[in-house]
């Protein structure tokens, strides 16, 4: 992928996330559009719809891994699970290397030193995502 649409994409996504981060509950049932926004209409943890869309009965994996990535952002959970689909949807259609969900959070909350936590995982997001595309 060439460096400006790479740059495309990381603004794209960035628009995303910003936009996830400052949707109220009430927004998000209005606009199921998005990752984040679609999580909000199922019911149950987002951690559970996380390993649902990709096809996994090993929701306490998804669980964890939300948790740890919770720790790591400053936003709620339905919206940093929502940062998570995200990037896994772009990836997908830009030829980037995770294969589940599951794999995308651990890599993003891996990508957030403790010193820095919590933080704006909107642009960890964003800038994981320009980094592991093809």
């Amino acid at each position: 992928m060439h460096t400006a649409t790479k740059a495309a994409a990381a603004a794209a996504l960035l628009l995303f996330c910003t936009a996830c981060a400052a949707a109220s509950t009430s927004d998000a049932a209005k606009h199921h559009s998005d990752g984040a926004r679609q999580l909000q209409y199922q019911a149950g943890d987002p951690a559970a719809m996380l390993a649902e869309y990709d096809g996994s009965s090993d929701v306490l994996s998804y669980t964890s891994a939300l948790n740890e990535w919770q720790i790591k952002c400053t936003a709620d959970r339905l919206t940093d699970a929502g940062y998570v689909d995200a990037a896994y949807r772009d990836e997908q259609q830009h030829g980037g290397p995770d294969t589940s969900r599951l794999e995308v959070m651990r890599h993003l909350t891996a990508s957030v030193p403790a010193s820095q936590a919590p933080t704006n995982c909107a642009s960890i997001a964003a800038a994981y995502v320009v980094l592991v595309e093809k």
